[in-house]
């Protein structure tokens, strides 16, 4: 008599693997799809930076005051960006030169340089940069940038949920197998009470016979 491995609970078992295993890869999915769409719209916006220097650079361009358009659009940067003349130098005294970027300000301005310099190291490693040219020819600068605070959150939110996911399988895996064990005891009781039960019947008679003869 085989009470602990029924098929019952084996489909029980397998459809708490599944469960958790479709969490987890939903969540996968559906963040890494996440990451990208927001990837993709935080580089937008330093392409259209790039398209207003560029505007702005253009000898008809500068008849008017466009600053307003470029304040607009650095407004809308929330993720660290660095923008540095043709040969990488950073181009700090340039508006919007530097945004979203942690400086320690008892720096020198030889730390200085060595720090956006290795920032830009950096960030090369994150994203390609977006080149401003003008007249689509002549290199003017290069926006070197990363992924904001938002994007480096999502990306370790996939690991919390397969934690969690494996929590639940964990929990009720053992949950269920103390349900089993509760189960199994209990019928042992049952047929031990019951075996007791039966032998004592028959022995008491054997007794009784035993004393009358």
């Amino acid at each position: 008599m085989n009470i602990s491995g029924t098929p019952g609970s084996a489909r029980i078992k397998l459809s708490l693997i599944v469960i958790a295993v479709l969490i987890a890869l939903g969540t996968l999915v559906y963040t890494q799809n996440l990451v990208l769409r927001l990837q993709e719209r935080e580089k937008e916006t330093v392409e259209l930076y790039a398209k207003s220097l560029q505007f702005l650079a253009d000898s008809e361009a500068g008849e008017g005051d466009y600053t307003f358009i470029l304040d607009n659009v650095i407004q809308r940067i929330n993720f660290p960006l660095i923008l540095t003349d043709p040969n990488d130098k950073v181009s700090l005294g340039s508006m919007g030169g530097v945004k979203n970027v942690e400086v320690d300000s008892s720096l020198s301005p030889e730390e200085l340089e060595e720090f956006y310099n290795e920032k830009v190291q950096e960030l090369k490693k994150e994203h390609k940069p977006i080149i401003v040219t003008f007249s689509d020819s002549l290199v003017l600068a290069k926006i070197y940038y990363g992924d904001s605070n938002l994007v480096r959150s999502l990306r370790f939110y996939p690991y919390f949920q397969i934690f969690f996911a494996v929590a639940f399988l964990l929990i009720a895996y053992l949950s269920f197998n103390y349900m089993k064990k509760n189960e199994q005891s209990n019928i042992w009781v049952g047929m031990s009470k019951e075996t007791a039960h039966q032998l004592g019947t028959p022995i008491s008679s054997l007794m009784g016979w035993n004393e009358l003869l």
